[in-house]
């Protein structure tokens, strides 16, 4: 019964501390999303530049909203105790998604904008 007990108690653990992780995650890519988007806001854009980044949000969104599923406490709680590595290797998968995203998006800009753009960055920072 002790057994069952701490089997219990790390799964629970394993399941808040993966809630807790995604809620930081998505509080903090939020948050630099916006001041990312208000500084392509201030650069002077192209009409085909602008059309260009709208469809790369699109994709992104569709993208995300592909591969957005919930894990269940079954996809990485055993017996022996929390997978780590799946959750870690999920996290990755996010990471990267969003970095190529923003890769994309940034390649958009001209080398002018691109300095413009880090100038404006570290200026919000």
């Amino acid at each position: 019964m002790k057994n069952y007990k701490k089997v219990v108690l790390v799964g629970f653990v394993g399941i808040m501390t993966a809630v807790m992780l995604n809620a930081k995650e998505r509080y903090h890519f939020k948050k630099s999303h916006h001041d990312i988007r208000g500084i392509f806001q201030e650069l002077d854009l192209s009409a085909a530049q602008k059309e260009l980044l709208k469809s790369n949000r699109k994709s992104m969104r569709e993208v995300m909203h592909s591969q957005k599923q919930e894990l269940e406490p079954k996809d990485f709680i055993t017996i022996e105790g929390v997978d780590r590595e799946f959750l870690i290797q999920e996290a990755q998968k996010r990471a990267n998604t969003k970095a190529d995203f923003l890769e994309k998006t940034f390649d958009v800009l001209t080398y002018e904008q691109k300095e413009e753009f880090i100038r404006l960055l570290e200026s919000k920072l």
